[in-house]
């Protein structure tokens, strides 16, 4: 019926992953520049936040899922798929984030990334971009496996870095 669709619209709208038009009904939010600064800027917080946490709490068998994770993304950049590999690219950065055991953080970078990259359009991605991240992967990796903290942050830092300058050219150049 239209009751639970009209009530998950308007949740949708409260959350702002959608906009309401009077008299016309809704649409999908547009980003804009100054929400997507903030957004990276929350994502670089919880990241590099919990680093320290994390190579604290690196076990054997997490190292080896975080590398389970790494190579999905590999995986899905070698068959090029394009929206899941945006999935895996959050999955790895999420248990990443789950190893800290900080309760609630994988899933408030879950929804960080997502406001992100729900708004992002497919078309006019080049494929230079995920061949890099699969590199900035890989740093992230090894500087977590070697338990370095800062060449963690410093590898996180480039990553977001570069992927936020990607995506800014193409959404707002």
């Amino acid at each position: 019926s239209r009751t639970p669709v009209n009530n998950a619209l308007s949740i949708l709208a409260n959350e702002g992953y959608l906009d309401l038009v009077h008299h016309q009904g809704y649409t999908v939010h547009k980003i804009t520049k100054e929400e997507a600064e903030s957004l990276y800027e929350i994502r670089g917080i919880i990241e590099l936040g919990c680093v320290s946490s994390v190579i604290r709490k690196l076990t054997p068998e997490k190292l080896e899922a975080l590398e389970q994770k790494k190579r999905l993304y590999e995986k899905a950049v070698v068959d090029q798929v394009s929206r899941g590999r945006f999935t895996l690219d959050q999955e790895f950065h999420a248990f990443f984030i789950q190893i800290s055991d900080i309760l609630y953080l994988p899933d408030y970078f879950r929804d960080i990334y997502q406001r992100i990259f729900l708004r992002h359009p497919l078309e006019g991605l080049n494929t230079r971009r995920p061949r890099d991240v699969v590199l900035e992967h890989q740093g992230i990796f090894e500087a977590i496996s070697v338990r370095d903290v800062e060449a963690t942050k410093q590898s996180i830092k480039t990553h977001i870095k570069n992927g936020k300058e990607y995506i800014f050219s193409i959404i707002f150049d």
